[in-house]
């Protein structure tokens, strides 16, 4: 089986994990339209590390606006490969702005529901809790599940 590994959106480097979030050219046109401006890749650190250490020095507003816009470029990627649907820019930093005004809109609601709702809770000591999610795609018959086990610690036993 044949299975093209290259980037959805530019289609100049492979996909991965370090690729999408600070070097693929259209995740950094959306970010710049929205104003974020990424710091210099530094190769002596990890991705993550380098991803942490920018987002602790934004301001609360701009580590929504950042979280927002990566889970939405997310998003959008899955729409392409399961779906064949391209958003450009201008829709998918619409797509975002969207997102951000609803989430703000929901925040001034102090709802305490939406605080809590997705936080994870350890099961009882010497319990396994197990948290699972799927996606189905029903255009090519494909599907997706993905499971993870936690000790009453949090630390994964199994994923």
């Amino acid at each position: 089986m044949n299975v093209n590994t290259s980037c959805n959106f530019c289609n100049l480097e492979v996909e991965s994990v370090e690729h999408l979030p600070h070097s693929c050219p259209f995740v950094q046109q959306i970010l710049c339209f929205l104003g974020i401006q990424l710091p210099v890749f530094n190769q002596e650190q990890s991705w993550l590390e380098w991803l942490a250490g920018f987002f602790i020095k934004l301001s609360l507003f701009q580590r929504k606006l950042l979280t927002i816009s990566y889970w939405a470029i997310w998003f959008m990627r899955n729409r392409k490969m399961h779906e064949d649907l391209q958003e450009n820019v201008r829709q998918t930093v619409n797509f975002i702005s969207s997102h951000l005004r609803e989430f703000e809109a929901l925040g001034a609601k102090n709802n305490p529901r939406a605080t809590t709702f997705y936080q994870w809770s350890p099961p009882r000591p010497g319990i396994i809790k197990a948290n699972f999610d799927a996606s189905v795609d029903a255009a090519h018959n494909s599907s997706v599940a993905r499971i993870i086990l936690r000790n009453s610690e949090g630390s994964v036993m199994a994923t």
